[in-house]
């Protein structure tokens, strides 16, 4: 259990508890410092895992990391290291005489820390048992299972359906709801319907407590202040975590349903889900308390588990070649945690979330193994007539997620060559973030020697019109993480 609560510490989302904390301290001295929000998470809608097969894997990828050495928020922070990654697949089936199918499927990925700079993380995507009845229009299965209650969320990691590991804010994972899943699949429609009493949140960045301070080795940790201009003196932030009872983080209720209409391969479709849930993102409060004598602030951090209210509608067009095209709209809603007046926190604006997608194979065009997706998110805060919900506060939310208010982006993936035996792909993706003229730019080449070996060599750059652009979004909290990536993965 000790490991347990160790790992669930390392989920919380310390940036944001970072400006619960500034803000606290500037409310009870009065001070005219300004706290800024480092609440982002913006990933790359990219993701990669190395298949020997569809159904079963394993694989070792050691990578060496390669970031801007000017980029480091401290320096505890570094800029080179190398880790190994462990990728795992495992699919198993069983037909009874009566046509009934019984399986078990799981993935996931285990990172080794080989320098220092680096930690030990475990992410599990998928583990569940399923049983599908002879007819193959009914399903149940009981576990940890990914599902597409949105396009949209899915495309950019959103984080408002399903829970992410974000140890690495570039590449983030993401990890199925667990519970028990009841699908009726027919020609026409499909519905699946979640129930569960066990909730597992996001995974942030692993760190360390010591003297006071929250410090991390991980480039996309966002280390909290440690002091605080007053007057003409400043006072020191001591830091302390609230213990956690687990048993009431984990066991949680909630429930989800999905209605989709239309051909699941080719033609017009609308889909609408709908859930009660805990926030996958822990809800930080915090207490401080100020020992004038001593010029400092102690400030205890609270985890919290928030529950929404999500909403999805999507409708758009499949076509046969893998083509696609999706509008979507997903309303989020928070309940008020009523905490004392003495506890400070973010306000947890209920948010609109409105997008589309466009995907396209360019077979037609000549260019086989191809595509591109063309993609567009746009968060509007919304007013809640009922203010008990929107909680007074100086930092906008604990739901670090999307730190953009318009985001663009296109991504091109492209097969250079292919031979019987290896081959070279190659992947860019472009993000703009329209209110701050923010770029993010990601690049990837992979070449498989053999079907075993493969190399790879990726990038990520980030910039702003102007280093001193007064802006929150995540490339400009994350400027200095540019890095180059090079890779040998083998797979089994």
């Amino acid at each position: 259990m000790g490991s347990f609560f160790k790992c669930l510490k390392g989920y919380l989302c310390l940036r944001t508890a970072v400006m619960f904390a500034v803000a606290s301290a500037l409310c009870i001295l009065t001070s005219q410092a300004r706290a800024q929000d480092e609440s982002v998470t913006m990933p790359l809608p990219v993701e990669s895992a190395p298949h020997s097969s569809a159904d079963n894997y394993l694989s070792l990828d050691l990578q060496q990391y390669d970031y801007n050495p000017e980029g480091a928020q401290t320096t505890d922070q570094f800029s080179q290291y190398t880790q190994a990654t462990t990728a795992f697949g495992y699919f198993h089936k069983h037909i009874g005489n009566d046509g009934t199918e019984s399986s078990f499927e799981s993935d996931g990925l285990v990172v080794l820390p080989m320098s220092a700079g680096t930690y030990f993380e475990v992410g599990v995507p998928n583990a569940y048992w399923s049983l599908l009845s002879p007819s193959k229009h009914f399903q149940i299965s009981v576990g940890r299972e990914l599902q597409n209650w949105s396009e949209l969320d899915d495309y950019w990691h959103l984080g408002i359906w399903q829970p992410l590991a974000r140890w690495d804010a570039a590449d983030p994972i993401s990890q199925g709801l667990t519970g028990i899943f009841a699908r009726i699949n027919e020609d026409n429609y499909r519905v699946t319907l979640f129930a569960s009493d066990l909730f597992l949140p996001d995974q942030e960045p692993n760190y360390q407590t010591g003297d006071g301070q929250i410090y991390s080795y991980n480039r996309w940790f966002r280390s909290p202040e440690t002091q605080i201009l007053i007057g003409n003196g400043e006072s020191q932030f001591n830091y302390a975590i609230a213990p956690v009872n687990v048993n009431k983080i984990i066991f949680q209720r909630s429930f989800a349903g999905m209605v989709e209409f239309g051909h699941e391969k080719e033609g017009p479709y609308f889909k609408t889900s709908y859930a009660e849930k805990p926030m996958n993102q822990f809800h930080i409060a915090d207490h401080p308390n100020v020992d004038i004598g001593a010029n400092t602030v102690n400030v205890t951090v609270i985890p919290m588990i928030v529950q929404e209210h999500v909403l999805t509608a999507e409708t758009g067009v499949r076509f046969s070649n893998d083509s696609e095209f999706v509008l979507s709209d997903t309303w989020e809603r928070f309940d008020n945690p009523d905490l004392p007046n003495n506890y400070y926190q973010s306000q947890l604006i209920d948010s609109q979330y409105l997008g589309l997608i466009y995907r396209q194979d360019l077979e037609a065009m000549g260019l086989y193994h191809s595509n591109i997706a063309l993609s567009y998110v746009d968060r509007l805060e919304m007013t809640n007539p009922q203010t008990a919900t929107i909680i007074a506060g100086q930092v906008e939310s604990s739901a670090d997620r999307l730190a953009f208010a318009r985001l663009a982006g296109v991504q091109f993936t492209h097969q250079l060559w292919q031979k019987a035996k290896s081959g070279l792909d190659g992947v860019l993706a472009f993000n703009y973030s329209i209110d701050d003229q923010g770029v993010w730019l990601h690049s990837m080449l992979g070449y498989k020697y053999d079907p075993h070996w493969t190399w790879s060599l990726a990038g990520d750059l980030f910039g702003l019109p102007s280093s001193e652009f007064d802006s929150t979004s995540f490339v400009s909290i994350y400027r200095g993480n540019s890095r180059l990536i090079g890779g040998l993965t083998y797979v089994y």
